[in-house]
């Protein structure tokens, strides 16, 4: 069973790094960003993108480890406040 870590990653460079690992991978993480509400989100990376000269754009599953369906898919990298990386793949998370 794939454990949570410790550790919230808050630096934009750290959390972007991460990102990246995560959608490679396909490792879901905890996210907390405004446009998902007050709780973390516990989701996968789909796309990470550049929209415009300095800004990054992610794209998350369009469901949670829940199955509940997201508002919003396509979030700027600097709204995200905080990621916690959990490992284990999106299809071990639909299945616990």
């Amino acid at each position: 069973m794939g454990r949570m870590t410790d550790r919230f990653i808050k630096v934009p460079k750290a959390i972007l790094k991460e990102l990246t690992n995560c959608h490679r991978s396909g490792r879901v993480l905890g996210v907390y960003c405004a446009a998902f509400g007050n709780d973390m989100l516990t989701t996968a990376v789909e796309d990470i993108y550049q929209a415009g000269k300095d800004q990054m754009m992610v794209v998350f599953k369009w469901y949670d480890k829940n199955s509940h369906l997201l508002s919003s898919t396509h979030v700027a990298l600097e709204e995200i406040t905080a990621i916690r990386p959990i490992n284990r793949t999106m299809q071990a998370a639909l299945r616990s």
